[in-house]
């Protein structure tokens, strides 16, 4: 079994990471099936060799207009997980996927790894190319939670101090209707952000998080006079809470909506013992980033994300990169899959 695309199969073999504590919400495989569509297919690869195991859940996206396809891991922090960091199982473990997706007519991927969960033994070899990095904040929940927000910046904890409690209320929970409200502000936030188009989501990728496990996701909600003002999705695994997506609106920003949020997840988690808070990074790979600036705000501590590029069919991956070559509009000429713009 190398490739699976039930659900039933995939929790079953994704249940021995998660044990252990060794996996986030974004291998589940309810998590990979918000991007599917017909061009668009999750599947969960599997190597096995005696009592170790390493997967991968990924994309398989169609190529318009040709037979052959390309992969991607999803939108967020998924990539590898392996039970042995042994060099040459992993390297075995690698070969074997690149032979699987070869037999697929894919030719090409990305890889967004996972900065808590893999180590460097994972994508330095052969096989991986590492196209981008960058820094991303991580808060290990290990002390208390005054702990934690004595380390706030000194403009946070004032801000934080003038906050009128009366007026504002905080809900995290599963509410449909406060995930409609973070839908519309989410979107936009971003339309007037002019963001990159991988910040953008469908009606329907919103609406499903309501099928999730309502341990795996919540909304949390700032409500002012009785009227959303900003929020964010919280991904749930075993030991780590993800900020997936947040957003507020810009009139109330003097209501410090964006601090509420990040010290009420802090809160939250340190009352349900997780281990650990992805912040996520900045808008940029550079370290001024204001986003990153302002989320080192609550927490200094910085891992590296990496994404990696691989390539299946060289032949082919190079015919279509020149064929499509001045045709790219420039933002997208450095793209690994530039082919696809």
């Amino acid at each position: 079994m190398n490739l699976v695309r039930d659900q039933k199969n995939w929790d079953i073999i994704l249940g021995k990471f998660k044990k252990d504590g060794i996996s986030d919400s974004y291998h589940n495989f309810e998590y990979q099936n918000l991007y599917k569509s017909k061009n668009s297919e999750p599947i969960l690869f599997v190597h096995e060799k005696k009592n170790k195991i390493f997967i991968l859940p990924f994309l398989k996206n169609k190529i318009l207009d040709t037979n052959y396809y390309d992969f991607e891991t999803a939108y967020g922090y998924g990539g590898p997980l392996t039970s042995s960091f042994d060099v040459n199982f992993i390297k075995d473990s690698w070969g074997k996927f690149k032979e699987i997706l070869n037999n697929e007519k894919i030719i090409a991927g990305i890889i967004r790894f996972n900065p808590i969960l893999n180590s460097d033994e994972i994508f330095e070899n052969k096989f991986i190319k590492i196209i981008y990095k960058c820094s991303t904040v991580v808060m290990e929940c290990n002390k208390t939670l005054d702990h934690a927000r004595s380390n706030y910046s000194k403009d946070i904890k004032n801000r934080l101090k003038k906050i009128n409690k009366d007026n504002i209320k905080v809900s995290i929970s599963n509410e449909s209707n406060y995930l409609n409200s973070f839908k519309k502000i989410y979107i936009d936030r971003m339309t007037k952000l002019k963001a990159d188009q991988s910040y953008f989501f469908t009606q329907n990728y919103f609406d499903n998080f309501i099928n999730f496990n309502k341990t795996n996701w919540k909304i949390l909600s700032v409500i002012f006079e009785n009227k959303f003002i900003g929020g964010a999705i919280l991904l749930f695994s075993k030991n780590i809470c993800n900020v997936h997506l947040s957003s507020s609106l810009e009139k109330h920003f003097n209501l410090s909506p964006n601090i509420i949020i990040r010290d009420k997840v802090i809160e939250y988690c340190y009352s349900n013992k997780i281990n650990y808070i992805h912040f996520g990074g900045g808008r940029t790979h550079l370290k001024d980033d204001s986003l990153l600036t302002f989320k080192m705000k609550f927490c200094k501590n910085l891992k590296t994300y990496f994404l990696g590029g691989m390539i299946i069919n060289e032949e082919i991956y190079n015919k279509f990169i020149k064929e499509k070559s001045k045709e790219v509009p420039e933002k997208y000429k450095n793209y690994f899959l530039r082919y696809r713009y």
